[in-house]
């Protein structure tokens, strides 16, 4: 296993246990199966995508060192100009964190 994807269930877990709150876990870029190749989302998509009181936030795993790749950076960037919200995260408290300010916040 790899130290992201030892980040991304466990936040996935986590947030689902908060009030208003659902995620799903993205795969992107292609996977090999029985007679090819499957298509996942498009290269660059997050990880992990969470909808709480109806606003979107994208979550980036990543390890300590981990830097978004250029690919991730521009769908930061074009969700960012669209109005979702985007994050890196290395762990589930961080994930969390961000999670509960928006909660904070009350419904849009």
């Amino acid at each position: 296993m790899s130290e992201t994807h030892d980040v991304v269930t466990p936040t996935i877990d986590a947030l689902e246990a908060l009030p208003w709150t659902t995620c799903h876990r993205l795969q992107s870029g292609d996977a090999r199966v029985r007679g090819g190749y499957m298509r996942g989302n498009e290269t660059g998509t997050p990880d992990i995508i969470v909808s709480i009181y109806g606003r979107t936030l994208y979550l980036e795993a990543k390890s300590k060192d981990g830097k978004l790749k250029p690919a991730q950076r521009r769908f930061a960037e074009r969700a960012i100009r669209n109005g979702c919200l985007y994050a890196t995260i290395r762990s589930v408290s961080e994930a969390l964190g961000i999670a509960r300010k928006i909660l904070a916040k009350g419904r849009p």
